[in-house]
């Protein structure tokens, strides 16, 4: 037969005698021009086999054999002679390959080194290079696997049981799966070779025990690492139909993602879960946004919970597909830190969120038909006062379903810091709730602004109970309406040592409620300050404070405004021990009730330049001697002088009192005050009749600073 590499590449006439089975000579007979013919088609197709792959090794795992099967067989190496067979046996260590009994020359890997054990593998396909410098300039043969000169070849699997069960040749060091439990179904990914069993679940042992270097390993060889920038839930087993439990694959899926310092990905699908998934390290959450990426929890646990600082999770809807008594969808824990939660949906919740750590932001979510009766949307807490720099932005609630409504929008039982800002809570009993007690002692530096609170029980409760301490909350631009009892409540009544202090709201407004626009009862709150905006449309009275010292209410109106009707009761009532009250700038016309309802025992209460409603006084008529209390603008309408037994300075420094006389001069019991232009203390106060004057206790005197 005849042999290709023979020929020569002349076209001249060298090629007429160059081969004994083909005859090309020049005017050769007709008769054998069908011979010369045939044969050099069966030349080609041989030489084909040689260096297409059509070759089957015959000898040993160390001495390998090719026959070409060409009548001139291969008479010698030359440089850069190409072949391509079938491996008919596993290697062993350095093993040698005689073509056409040529004699035995050394097979090398790419990168120069000997051939080891199981490189070449039973019934897998090499092409071989001869190099002439191998071997000290003795020459041998570079072997390449699966057609490709790069040291580290990618092998294909269709799935990861398929690649568990093959040997793979140690010049692959990365395996490409085309699915995971079956070819396209979403679980494709690279693996690449390492030197030892990875600690998570992003891995696989093939049957061989190579290790990255190429080299044989038989404790740690065998080993592959998911290599993945995008690591999706589909990966590790994850189905997403909504009927197979993917809480494993899905928990796999995290630990990968948090050891890769990656992306945790989950394509659209509803994902069943049957217990806790936890996030114990840094990583990015992401879905493809509200449903299409939905977690489906089916037992009264917590579905996500977060335990490591630097963990985001966006754009993923949970929806319990079971009605939960217990857990919440996602738990930033005490032990978290730096997290977020942005571009979510829950629905069907128990309690949506629990946040106990720090610097944590929610944002840009919503909330939908919670469990009737449940807890509610968020739960901030932590013990003593944290947890620290907790902000809630552009947030949507509201129960539809009828029955009773969640306890709570959002419920702070301890903070250090927490803003609200841009929130719309509805229907849910206690649409915004703070109330700390022995175990979650102190909520502290809240800012709401810019949030609606609507149709349910009460929009905000301040409840602090037995040490319980709610203090420095700032509201500003909020409404409170459509409520059946309060807009907004402050009730100290079941604190021990603890209660409310340091409340300011600016334009806040409580309308439409079946109770007051705001209420505080006290005692044990201390220094509420409300700065414009109002209340009208109560059926009770637009601001109702009990038993508070230190109350500012100013510049609001407290009657009809705009298309809202009069209060039932009053503008404003003023009950119990009041103390250090100002009320100035106000409009309090127009309630069904009046404008006040003055009925404060305690002192200091000072009206100044409001509509409907002035100072509190009485006109004592026929009497020679009188004791201030509570009063504030007395005239004194009778024919002799008046003895005024005055408040101690001392108890009420700042309080202000205003005395007019029609018939006759006023004078103190004590000598303890002091004239409009100075001097000592004296008990002149009015002198004549006709006249007036307005006193203020410094503390020790009572000063005379405007007379008339």
């Amino acid at each position: 037969m005849s042999n290709p590499w023979s020929w020569s590449t002349n076209l001249d006439q060298t090629n007429a005698n160059s081969d004994g089975d083909i005859n090309w000579s020049e005017n050769q007979a007709a008769s054998t021009v069908n011979d010369s013919a045939r044969n050099q088609m069966a030349s080609h197709a041989r030489f084909y086999l040689a260096t297409f792959g059509g070759l089957t090794t015959t000898g040993g795992a160390l001495s390998y054999a090719l026959t070409t099967g060409l009548q001139n067989p291969v008479i010698s190496y030359r440089d850069g002679l190409l072949f391509s067979f079938k491996a008919h046996i596993s290697c062993g260590d350095d093993p040698t390959l005689n073509v056409d009994s040529q004699g035995p020359k050394k097979i090398y890997n790419p990168n120069l080194t000997q051939v080891k054990s199981g490189t070449i593998q039973t019934n897998r396909h090499y092409e071989v290079k001869y190099d002439a410098s191998l071997d000290s300039g003795n020459g041998g043969f570079l072997l390449f696997d699966l057609g490709t000169a790069e040291p580290d070849v990618v092998a294909l699997y269709n799935t990861k049981t398929g690649a568990e069960a093959t040997t793979i040749s140690a010049a692959v060091k990365t395996v490409e799966l085309t699915g995971y439990s079956s070819p396209g179904d979403g679980g494709g990914a690279l693996y690449r070779r390492v030197d030892s069993e990875p600690s998570h679940a992003g891995k696989f042992r093939s049957q061989d025990r190579f290790i990255s270097d190429g080299t044989e390993d038989l404790t740690n060889g065998g080993w592959w690492e998911i290599s993945e920038p995008i690591i999706s839930v589909l990966m590790f087993g994850a189905v997403g139909d909504g009927a197979a439990d993917d809480t494993t694959a899905i928990q796999n899926a995290v630990n990968a993602a948090i050891a890769a310092k990656g992306l945790l990905y989950f394509p659209s699908g509803t994902y069943k879960t049957t217990a806790t998934i936890t996030l114990n390290g840094g990583v990015y959450v992401l879905g493809d946004g509200l449903f299409k990426s939905i977690i489906a929890c089916a037992a009264d646990v917590t579905t996500f919970s977060v335990t490591s600082a630097y963990v985001e999770i966006e754009r993923l809807h949970f929806e319990p597909s079971v009605t939960k008594a217990s857990g919440a969808e996602v738990h930033f824990t005490a032990t978290a830190s730096s997290v977020r939660l942005h571009q979510f949906y829950m629905k069907n919740y128990y309690l949506g969120i629990i946040i106990e750590s720090t610097v944590t932001d929610v944002n840009d979510g919503q909330f939908r038909d919670g469990v009737s009766g449940a807890a509610g949307c968020i739960q901030i807490l932590n013990s003593v006062s944290g947890p620290f720099d907790v902000s809630l932005a552009d947030l949507v609630a509201d129960y539809t379903l009828g029955g009773t409504q969640p306890s709570f929008g959002i419920n702070i039982r301890s903070t250090g810091d927490t803003t609200i800002t841009n929130v719309n809570i509805i229907r849910h009993t206690n649409d915004l709730l703070i109330n700390p007690d022995d175990t979650y002692q102190v909520a502290s530096g809240i800012y709401i602004a810019n949030s609606f609170f609507d149709t349910a029980t009460r929009g905000i409760l301040m409840s602090p109970i037995n040490t319980g301490v709610v203090q420095m909350v700032s509201l500003v631009n909020v409404w409170c309406g459509g409520h059946t009892g309060d807009g907004m409540r402050l009730d100290a009544s079941g604190v021990t040592t603890g209660g409310i202090g340091g409340i300011t709201a600016a334009n806040f407004i409580g309308s439409i409620n079946g109770g007051s626009g705001i209420t505080a009862q006290g005692p044990n709150i201390e220094n509420l300050s409300f700065t414009g905006g109002g209340a009208s449309g109560n059926t009770q009275s637009g601001a109702a404070f009990t038993s508070v010292t230190g109350l500012s209410v100013s510049k609001g109106v407290y009657g009809p405004y705009g298309r809202q009707g009069a209060n039932t009761a009053y503008g404003l009532f003023l009950g119990g021990a009041c103390e250090n009250v100002q009320i100035e700038g106000n409009n309090f016309n127009g309630n069904a009730g009046g404008p006040v309802l003055q009925s404060a025992s305690g002192t200091i209460i000072d009206f100044t330049a409001n509509s409907g409603y002035e100072k509190p006084s009485v006109n004592s008529s026929g009497v020679t001697t009188f004791t201030i209390t509570n009063q504030q603008d007395i005239t004194f309408n009778n024919g002799s002088t008046v003895t005024v037994t005055l408040p101690a300075a001392a108890t009420y420094a700042g309080r202000k009192i205003r005395l007019r006389s029609v018939f006759t001069g006023v004078v103190s019991a004590t000598a303890n005050v002091v004239p409009i232009n100075g001097g000592a203390p004296g008990t002149a106060i009015l002198t004549s009749s006709g006249n007036w004057a307005e006193l203020m206790s410094d503390g020790t005197n009572w000063q005379t600073i405007q007379a008339g």
